[in-house]
């Protein structure tokens, strides 16, 4: 489960950087770095307990990088910004990412990758996990702030028990994957996601307790999906495929989460002339739809599992 703690670390770290605004205002800005600075002290552990393994010399497809780089660069801009110049360059920099990955002789991503289906609708609904899950952490501060006048302290304190449950859950999670499988959890998570979504549509402007309980069904269910779905991968995926299947993941998951709170502030600005209650409350009838394309992902991958085992037998 060491690729699950990894995935994990990165949803606790958005909550936590959040929560850690109700000391900002005590130490200023440097002192948001001493927790995640502490990290360095584990460093001579954590090199004790990786697994001697002869090194492979290969060959960086850095064209490759670069292209899938710029690529999602440029069309991450083109949504922000609107410019067109972006949004042209993203397209031909994908183009040329996918010419680069079929030709050369060590791809960064090899192309088998993209072209297998259930591994496809595993990304995607990992995109969609992140996407709604990076929408809710931009949005939450901002709904505390401008709906309620929440200062930054409190702030911190309603996203932080979310948070907290997140991380704590996380081992529960992993002990339910190795005893149920992946699937019951896949599901689970889904519908918990779509659970905090649809929380978050009603209940959001009433009060900050409505955000503060809205948002921990929506992060337990994005620890269950994300860590289900990796566990996934890794199973469906053969041996030497594996290392860039989950490094490509992490990539989606990356630009799943700059999507939702790129969608998310274009959003804010397309309803300006509406009250903000109703402008939050649309926004989260939104990230309930990108919730429901993870759930409907799911089925898909289950249907084509399905088939293939009764194919099989």
């Amino acid at each position: 489960m060491d690729v699950n703690g990894h995935l994990h670390s990165n949803l606790w770290d958005g909550p936590w950087t959040r929560s850690r605004r109700s000391y900002h205002q005590y130490w200023g800005w440097n002192g948001l770095f001493i927790v995640t600075g502490l990290i360095v002290l584990l460093l001579p552990v954590l090199f004790r307990l990786l697994p001697k393994e002869e090194a492979v010399h290969v060959r960086f497809d850095f064209v490759g990088a670069a292209s899938i780089g710029i690529g999602v660069t440029g069309l991450l801009l083109f949504m922000t910004t609107g410019s067109f110049l972006a949004l042209a360059a993203g397209v031909i920099f994908i183009i040329v990412f996918w010419q680069r990955i079929k030709r050369a002789e060590q791809p960064f991503v090899q192309p088998q990758l993209l072209t297998n289906k259930p591994y496809m609708l595993l990304s995607v609904m990992v995109f969609a996990a992140f996407a709604a899950h990076f929408a809710t952490l931009f949005l939450m501060p901002l709904m505390l702030s401008r709906l309620f006048g929440l200062s930054s302290a409190y702030t911190g304190l309603i996203i932080f028990p979310g948070a907290i449950l997140s991380a704590l859950f996380s081992n529960v999670v992993g002990r339910m994957i190795d005893r149920y499988g992946n699937h019951l959890i896949l599901r689970s998570g889904s519908m918990l996601m779509l659970l905090g979504a649809v929380l978050f549509a009603f209940l959001s402007h009433s009060s900050p307790y409505a955000i503060l309980f809205s948002y921990i069904p929506l992060s337990l269910g994005v620890t269950m999906l994300t860590t289900s779905v990796s566990n996934e991968m890794s199973r469906i995926l053969p041996k030497e495929q594996i290392g860039a299947g989950m490094g490509f993941s992490q990539l989606i998951q990356f630009v799943g989460g700059a999507f939702g709170v790129a969608l998310s502030g274009k959003s804010i600005a397309w309803q300006k002339a509406l009250p903000l209650a109703d402008v939050y409350t649309h926004i989260y009838w939104g990230i309930a739809v990108i919730v429901l394309l993870a759930g409907i992902s799911y089925f898909m991958y289950q249907t084509i599992q399905q088939s293939g085992r009764l194919s099989t037998s």
